[in-house]
């Protein structure tokens, strides 16, 4: 995941991210909206597939799971509305990113 932008008022975050074949975020839920526009590849979600140039919105706590197909790897830009945060539902592990650590 590369950092692309972040707004460090309101933690509005721009990232690159790649997803390798077979790869997929399981579900989850955000406490921040999300956009996703797809570079390159498929990207999988539970509500179906995208291809390049298709962009997904995300609203807040939205329970979700996305990545690639199980053939081809997918680039994506991901877009977030506020500070980037993520609660898997199968797992208490949790990513947080916040004005401290944002370079």
């Amino acid at each position: 995941m590369k950092t692309l932008s972040v707004d460090t008022e309101t933690g509005m975050t721009v990232f690159e991210i790649f997803y390798p074949a077979g790869y997929m975020t399981t579900w989850h839920i955000h406490p921040c909206a999300h956009g996703i526009y797809v570079l390159e590849g498929i990207l999988r979600t539970h509500e179906g597939l995208y291809e390049p140039g298709s962009y997904v919105w995300f609203p807040e706590g939205n329970l979700a799971e996305h990545g690639a197909t199980e053939v081809m790897p997918v680039r994506i830009v991901f877009m977030t509305n506020k500070l980037f945060d993520i609660e898997y539902r199968d797992n208490p592990m949790r990513y947080h990113l916040n004005k401290k650590n944002i370079s």
